[in-house]
């Protein structure tokens, strides 16, 4: 049997296609696991390797080469298929997933959330975060038997960590320390390279500042695994973007165990190269990106600040764009009061800003205020922390994504 992931890019990867392709591979031994990047997604070589060493998954494929064997019918070397198996949308661009399954003749399968909406149309399996979701669907269109309620898969990655090696102490427990422990905030600039390069250098300029405000404070950087070393000159080496006042170049330190950035304020920041997110549990508050660490966070009861500056809307292209007017269209009720959209999944699902968010003409001095007064209030922050907890609720989304596969293929 042929299972068949698609995914839109390295956060998808990390967060959606990680956690099936490891149930799938426990759950059918024999079956042949294959990634397929969606067209539009630009996953760079690196994420491609990576996906490729998942546990489970055979081999992963970019984004022309799944564009050649949806759309013209040409194979990539390597992939071979039974003429058994479905095909599995985690994140991936609706439309292609749904030609490569008519390509191979396979049913299709939709994981369906707010940050991952589709519009529904043909013959599929739509497998959603919860029942707003649900009833949006169905209003779309789909059929009713076709829309089931599995919950919220962003939250299985995190699940394993805690059942494999236990999750790090909570932020809030660290912010109620009577040590006079230094405050540590995280900071993580995106899973993917093009947006590491304009997030980075942004959260370096507001932890210089942080820094300035909050004497004794002290940073660490996730650096997510689809990035590498190999690529931190490029994202934080002095270049025109130093020049501009939302950004900080830095140097770097290999010398240092673990390497260590050097801005040119004298902050020194750890980076984190680990396997996985863990690194950032134990951190006082963590200022990030949209994406499927928030929802991470969000379970491990870690408090976080969400940084959108728009030029980070920009950037990320036309996905970026069709994500934000398709959530308007699918989660209407997400929105809070304001008529805003917010950007970050927990807050989605519960329709205000249970963690802070700081979106559109951001600079670094607008993010300070927000981490100040997180991680100088730690009953503000347990609140915070307790709120996306009951926010996200439980793991198992990965598992009803099973047996969604054996529902749909017969045999």
């Amino acid at each position: 049997m042929d299972i068949v992931l698609v995914t839109g890019g390295p956060a998808e990867m990390n967060s959606l296609v990680r956690p099936v392709a490891y149930r799938a591979a426990l759950a059918f031994s024999a079956a042949d696991i294959w990634v397929f990047s969606s067209p539009g997604s630009q996953a760079l070589a690196r994420e491609v390797r990576i996906a490729s060493t998942y546990r489970g998954v055979r081999r992963a494929f970019g984004p022309r080469e799944a564009w050649n064997t949806a759309y013209v019918g040409l194979r990539p070397r390597g992939f071979t298929v039974s003429g058994r198996g479905v095909v599995v949308n985690l994140g991936g661009d609706s439309g292609f997933a749904a030609a490569l399954a008519r390509r191979l003749r396979y049913p299709l399968i939709h994981y369906v959330s707010r940050e991952y909406p589709v519009v529904p149309r043909g013959s599929a399996l739509y497998l959603v975060e919860d029942e707003r979701v649900q009833a949006a669907l169905i209003a779309g269109g789909a059929a009713p038997a076709s829309v089931r309620v599995v919950g919220d898969l962003c939250l299985d990655v995190a699940a394993t960590m805690e059942r494999s090696s236990g999750l790090r102490e909570p932020a809030s427990a660290v912010a109620n320390r009577s040590d006079g422990s230094v405050k540590v905030i995280g900071l993580f600039p995106g899973d993917g390279l093009r947006e590491a390069r304009q997030m980075g250098p942004f959260m370096l300029k507001a932890a210089g500042l942080l820094a300035r405000v909050e004497r004794g404070t002290s940073f660490i950087l996730r650096l997510s695994p689809f990035i590498g070393t190999a690529s931190l000159d490029s994202v934080f080496k002095p270049t025109s973007r130093s020049a501009r006042s939302d950004a900080a170049a830095a140097s770097i330190d290999r010398s240092a165990v673990p390497f260590t950035l050097i801005t040119e304020e004298g902050v020194r920041v750890p980076i984190d190269v680990g396997p996985d997110h863990s690194a950032l549990y134990s951190c006082d508050a963590v200022l990030t990106v949209p994406g499927p660490l928030c929802h991470e966070l969000a379970y491990a009861g870690v408090p976080y600040i969400v940084v959108a500056p728009r030029g980070l809307v920009s950037r990320r292209g036309g996905r970026w764009a069709r994500m934000l007017s398709q959530v308007r269209a699918v989660a209407t009720r997400s929105q809070p009061a304001g008529g805003s959209v917010l950007v970050s999944g927990p807050n989605m699902r519960a329709g205000r800003d249970v963690a802070r968010e700081v979106v559109g003409s951001v600079r670094p001095e607008d993010v300070v205020i927000p981490v100040v007064e997180m991680i100088g209030d730690p009953a503000a922050a347990d609140r915070v922390a307790r709120g996306l907890k009951e926010t996200v609720g439980l793991p198992g989304a990965a598992d009803a994504v099973i047996q969604g596969i054996r529902s749909s293929v017969p045999g």
